[in-house]
């Protein structure tokens, strides 16, 4: 894997999990697989060797706008492997990498213990929680299953949700501004936000997804940016505020950053500039996917012709007209091409109503 420099990297855990999400992508695609459980440490040369050659990369990046090689934990269920983290982690800080780490977690198996550990170790842990009605689309409410105090006692907490026929945006945001004013009152700072769409790999058993309200979930994110474009989070002593008007600039700074190139599939870069690794050394062209592209001993160049086989998007029909690519970016590869028509439809609703707010709110809309 020599000369080409990786941003970050997915350490997969495996597929072992203790919930049952409806909609879990990885059901068909992960599930059949037996992954390694035993850490080859070769896999730590090689991660160091990556950070390492991340670095020299940004040599010439002002020091302000540097940035760290980010080590993600992901399953399945990561803390099933909680040994296994910290293994891992405890042997690259031996070596004096320099390096972020983030899990993400249901946080079913979260106890003090382990919130200590990853505090001390700077670890941001990313929730999987649905909002209000996270427990009619996991079977669960972490809030409810796990000690809150405990929750909140994480000094890097970030919230995961993903949009589906029981959650929209309005359910969720409401329960994250909930979830926020009590963490901020413990931190005094904001919890981290992501709102992703349902993604149907073909194995998904979310029945109901023909049922989902396109209309209202299109109609919540135009008048989300509207109210953000009326000035009506500009007081910034709310931390709720603070937390919409973050989670709004970053919308509004990726169709800034993409709006002069075209789309590729698949993107998250997931494979081009993060790789998705398990414990022994193999190599995945996505974190939810179970078949291997590679090893860490082959070539850059078979590594890349490897990814882009198993990219299942790259014979969809471009991008270029669809008004929701400044934000949607191509798409998940994940998604087979037969469900590309309702994978789009989901996109324009939720992309669709910030970019039509966008219009509406300036003047050159071209």
């Amino acid at each position: 894997m020599l000369g080409y420099s990786f941003e970050s990297v997915y350490l997969m855990l495996g597929s072992d999990c203790n919930a049952n999400c409806s909609y879990c992508l990885q059901k068909g695609n992960t599930k059949k697989q037996k992954f390694p459980d035993k850490l080859n440490y070769k896999v730590i040369d090689f991660i160091e060797l990556m950070a390492s050659r991340y670095y020299e990369s940004q040599e010439n990046t002002p020091v302000n706008n540097r940035k760290y090689f980010w080590v993600t934990y992901f399953g399945g269920e990561p803390l099933l492997k909680f040994d296994l983290i910290k293994e891992v982690n405890e042997e690259l800080l031996k070596r004096g990498v320099i390096f972020r780490s983030s899990i993400i977690t249901n946080g079913l198996l979260l106890d003090e213990d382990k919130v200590n550990y990853f505090n001390k170790h700077n670890f941001v842990v990313a929730l999987s929680h649905d909002g209000l009605y996270s427990k009619k689309n996991r079977g669960y409410n972490v809030f409810e299953i796990v000690d809150s105090n405990v929750i909140m006692k994480i000094n890097r907490l970030a919230l995961n949700a993903v949009l589906t026929v029981n959650s929209y945006l309005d359910d969720i945001i409401e329960d994250y501004l909930n979830i926020n004013e009590k963490y901020s009152e413990v931190h005094n700072y904001n919890i981290e936000m992501n709102i992703e769409t349902f993604l149907d790999t073909g194995s998904c058993n979310q029945e109901k997804l023909d049922d989902f309200d396109y209309d209202k979930l299109y109609n919540q994110s135009y008048n989300l940016m509207m109210k953000y474009a009326k000035g009506n989070y500009n007081d910034k002593t709310l931390p709720s505020n603070n937390l919409i008007s973050k989670y709004i600039k970053e919308f509004i700074l990726k169709v800034k950053n993409n709006i002069n190139s075209t789309p590729e599939r698949g993107g998250c870069y997931c494979g081009r500039k993060v790789l998705n690794l398990d414990l022994d050394g193999n190599l995945y062209s996505c974190h939810n996917s179970s078949f291997p592209i590679s090893r860490i001993e082959d070539s850059i160049n078979d590594y890349f012709i490897n990814l882009g086989c198993a990219d299942r998007r790259v014979n969809v029909p471009p991008c270029e007209d669809c008004y929701v690519k400044f934000l949607c970016v191509g798409g998940c590869k994940m998604v087979p091409e037969e469900l590309d028509e309702k994978y789009c439809k989901m996109q324009r609703a939720f992309y669709g109503g910030f970019i039509k707010a966008l219009c509406d709110w300036g003047e050159n809309c071209d």
